[in-house]
């Protein structure tokens, strides 16, 4: 191998080291608790805590409502260029049970807005270039109510894992 090759194995094997000791992994929880909403109107997307029985978890979740399949998208919080590496990595592993019953419950908070494509019973085609997220939602109501309820400061839910 060459002295380059060598440099980048090196870097490459201490960014994993790093990352080993620095992401937190939860593999289990008896209870899952989304709190601390914040969203921006503007923008379609905001952030979010979790609590892990009861316990708060460093950084923030960020969610968006614009993507293609019209349901809501979920990012853990990210650790940027650790150890100058080119790269952003998850700073939270969740189980994949937990991480489903995480996106589940954020499904129920945001109701599905119309995904891109055409309609097959209006023959209305929502597209990136055509439509906002405004023209997408369905449920006015439900939507304002969520946006309500995060403005208020009471959106907290929690999802029992038993």
């Amino acid at each position: 191998m060459s002295s380059a090759e060598d440099e980048l194995n090196d870097r490459l094997t201490m960014v994993q080291n790093w990352l080993e000791e620095n992401v937190r992994v939860v593999t289990h929880a008896n209870e899952l608790t989304l709190c601390d909403f914040t969203y921006s109107l503007k923008n379609y997307s905001g952030e979010f805590a979790i609590r892990v029985d009861g316990e708060l978890l460093d950084g923030r979740w960020h969610f968006w409502l614009y993507g293609a399949d019209g349901w809501p998208t979920v990012s853990p919080p990210m650790f940027t260029s650790p150890l100058g590496a080119p790269a952003s990595y998850a700073a939270i592993e969740l189980s994949g049970e937990l991480n489903a019953a995480m996106r589940a419950k954020m499904r129920e908070i945001f109701p599905r807005i119309a995904p891109f494509g055409r309609n097959r019973k209006t023959g209305v085609e929502f597209t990136m270039r055509n439509s906002t997220v405004e023209d997408r939602i369905i449920d006015h109501e439900a939507y304002q109510n969520t946006v309500a309820q995060i403005e208020s400061g009471g959106l907290r839910v929690t999802v029992q894992l038993n």
